[in-house]
């Protein structure tokens, strides 16, 4: 059973590892084949850019001013081999611009008032130029989106002239790492999504998986926003912008929720806190952007520490009051990986954050630094799942494994047939090679009764588990104890040092591996389960289906010797031991073959009453015990049955008339020889009989004809009267 749900796991990762690679594969040919075609057609335009002093610089290094909010404008000569389908591309953070080509302008740009406020963050420009204006000086001058507010941040960048097309892909180019990142934290999302909806029983789920899917899933949409992947598919600036500022504030809370069902000490005050503050983040930004008509681009930065800041205490406080619950009350935490993909998580984040605060220095990371947190958090998220879907997956075999265990108990009126079904049965699915049941002799020994054998094993004689209390069974025992209700031998070899015993005996019959489990009734025991010669990988699966098999098998056994008991009260003779009338009446209405060869034997013991008189009831009760000892010796235990008073009934299945007429005989003179006067009357049906009454009535004859003898011979043997 491990074993298939170890297939399981592997076939998923192998599924998830080879979706991996065939992304990262196709993306790198994509990338590598378009670079072929558009790389040689870019040509960088950042540097000899000269402002209105003469200053030579490079574009990227030109700020508005502080105080003014206003740039200077920058001058540069065209290439003179631009062509009619060439265009000037370049970037903008937070500024209106006009573009002209000598005096005359070509394009412009302003920011309108938007959700967000004047701001709009990166844009991306394409201004189209023509073969006419090559050589020609172009121009740039910016200023601030948005004059009423007092900051540095406005500037241009990635500045080429070329195609549109390969311009575009050399943006999504310098931002593929967020791009697949984003792409795969998005999928995984999905799938934990998909998976709340396909199992039904969210309770037993080892986390909250849909919290985590959702979360996933806003984490890798907003770090998309952040590749500027939208913008540049679809143009629109204000949508993505809307997105960057509002989505990240929604996050928390599924977060949070994802963090307390980890947690032993589970609480809706969490989510409820997250929720209200998630909602006061939100309902800041909007009120200090309609109210006061501050700009996002002014208030975002400020909000998003602080509201950084009360997720991390919140999740200090959920995950420091789980430990102390752990430590109060003796459990395990269970979180220390959890706590390692939280920490980078956390890590990479506020690094991201530091570096989109200072991007002016840094440069922008375009989220690749959180979404490298929430790669590795992922992963640890996936892991743990895996594990718990191990354990789940095997908690289901062991419940279907009893169910069939179970149904085998119950299948057959028959305990002996029942405890042999459930050996074969778990022999197959553990892929053991013996499986066995002792019982305790209550003579120092254990007896093999019940054996099943896989079918490329001999079928060896089940005296090979006639074993010995001492030194073998009571060290299994008490090895089972020790280890925490358990005995698994991983290696036979190991006890070559250890239990001269066990390794001998183990050895003798090429036995490499076994699993052992006690079998009691009422705290006693009273047997043990062996399996023996399985794989490697399931000896401990074994351990625990042996675990829940015992009391099984240890009903049936109960179960059996009850019915023994129940049918020697109904079926068995008090004082002989043999079966009585009502067994006789059964077994020739139902189950006797009249059509087969069988004979039939019936004696008495002809001075019994007399002995009676004379020795007493005991004396009497030993005789009749001593006749079916007798005739069980002969014909077999099942097959004596007492009728009434000295009369008894046997059986002879014997497949040729002469070889029962010699049991009859041997009978006889063991009789003899023991001193019983028994008269014995015997037909043997050759072809069967049609009615057992004359087989009866003719028995009867030859007994009464046996008694007139024995009454003539005595009557001559006896002295003449005085």
């Amino acid at each position: 059973m491990k074993k298939k749900t170890t297939d399981e796991n592997r076939r998923i990762l192998i599924f998830f590892s080879v979706f991996v690679l065939l992304l990262t594969v196709f993306i790198i040919t994509a990338v590598s084949r378009l670079d072929k075609g558009f790389d040689s057609s870019l040509r960088p335009f950042e540097s000899g850019w000269r402002d209105e002093s003469g200053r030579i610089c490079d574009i990227t290094d030109i700020r508005v001013v502080y105080r003014t909010g206003v740039a200077p404008a920058v001058r540069k000569a065209l290439p003179a081999d631009i062509g009619d389908g060439d265009c000037l591309c370049f970037e903008s953070y937070n500024v209106n611009l006009v573009v002209s080509v000598d005096g005359q302008d070509i394009y412009s740009f302003t920011s309108k008032e938007n959700p967000t406020g004047f701001g709009y963050g990166t844009a991306y420009h394409e201004v189209g130029l023509s073969s006419a204006m090559a050589g020609k000086t172009v121009q740039i001058a910016f200023e601030r989106s948005n004059l009423n507010t007092n900051t540095k941040r406005g500037q241009l960048g990635s500045v080429y002239v070329g195609g549109a097309a390969p311009y575009i892909h050399r943006i999504l180019k310098n931002n593929i790492a967020t791009i697949i990142s984003s792409g795969l934290i998005l999928f995984f999302g999905l799938i934990f999504l998909l998976i709340s909806f396909v199992i039904s029983d969210n309770e037993r789920l080892p986390f909250d998986v849909a919290a985590m899917g959702i979360s996933s899933i806003i984490l890798g949409f907003w770090l998309l926003v952040l590749s500027n992947i939208f913008q540049l598919i679809t143009g629109n600036i204000y949508f993505a912008r809307s997105f960057d500022r509002f989505l990240i504030l929604v996050a928390g809370l599924p977060l949070i929720c994802f963090f307390n069902s980890l947690t032993h000490t589970k609480s809706p005050i969490y989510p409820r806190v997250e929720f209200w503050l998630d909602f006061a983040s939100i309902a800041a930004l909007v009120i200090l952007r309609y109210a006061f008509n501050i700009d996002m681009m002014t208030t975002f930065v400020k909000i998003l520490i602080l509201y950084f800041a009360q997720f991390l205490i919140l999740t200090v406080i959920m995950f420091v009051r789980h430990e102390a619950y752990c430590k109060a009350n003796g459990i395990v935490s269970g979180l220390k990986f959890y706590y390692v993909g939280i920490m980078a998580f956390m890590i990479c984040a506020l690094t991201d954050y530091s570096l989109y605060s200072f991007k002016q220095m840094f440069g922008n990371s375009y989220g690749m630094i959180t979404s490298l947190g929430t790669i590795i958090l992922i992963p640890v998220v996936l892991i743990q799942f895996m594990k718990w879907w191990t354990k789940d997956r095997r908690v289901v075999e062991r419940e279907r494994f009893t169910n069939r265990a179970l149904q085998y108990a119950l299948s057959s009126d028959s305990p002996d047939e029942s405890i042999h079904l459930m050996l074969e049965f778990m022999g197959e699915e553990l892929k053991c090679k013996r499986a066995a049941v002792f019982e305790d002799m209550h003579n120092g020994r254990f007896n093999g009764r019940y054996a099943w054998f896989d079918s490329s094993l001999e079928k060896r004689s089940i005296d090979l588990l006639y074993v010995p209390y001492r030194g073998i069974i009571d060290e299994i025992f008490n090895s089972y104890r020790i280890n925490g209700n358990r005995y698994v031998i991983n290696d036979v070899a190991d006890y070559r040092d250890t239990n001269q015993s066990i390794y001998n005996l183990l050895l003798s019959y090429n036995i490499k591996n076994l699993v052992a489990n006690p079998l009691e009734v009422d705290g006693e025991i009273t047997g043990l389960l062996l399996l023996m010669d399985l794989p490697d990988d399931l000896l401990d699966e074994a351990s625990s289906v042996a675990a829940l098999t015992s009391y099984f098998l240890s009903q049936l056994i109960l179960r059996r010797d009850e019915q023994k008991r129940m049918k020697h009260y109904t079926y068995g003779d008090s004082i002989s031991g043999a079966q009585n009338r009502r067994a006789y009446d059964e077994f020739v209405s139902g189950k006797l073959d009249l059509s087969a060869p069988f004979g039939y034997v019936m004696c008495t013991i002809g001075d019994l009453e007399e002995i009676s008189d004379k020795g007493g009831f005991e004396v009497g009760d030993d005789l009749i015990a001593d006749m079916v000892h007798l005739l069980s010796d002969v014909f077999g235990t099942e097959n004596v049955y007492r009728l009434a008073g000295s009369r008894f009934v046997a059986f002879g299945f014997e497949t040729d008339e002469t070889y029962f007429r010699d049991d009859v005989a041997r009978f006889e003179r063991n009789s003899k020889e023991k001193g019983l006067s028994v008269l014995v009357g015997a037909v043997y049906c050759m072809n069967g009989t049609g009615n057992l009454k004359t087989v009866v009535k003719n028995v009867n004859e030859k007994i009464k004809a046996a008694r007139k003898a024995l009454s003539s011979c005595s009557a001559e043997n006896a002295p003449f009267p005085s």
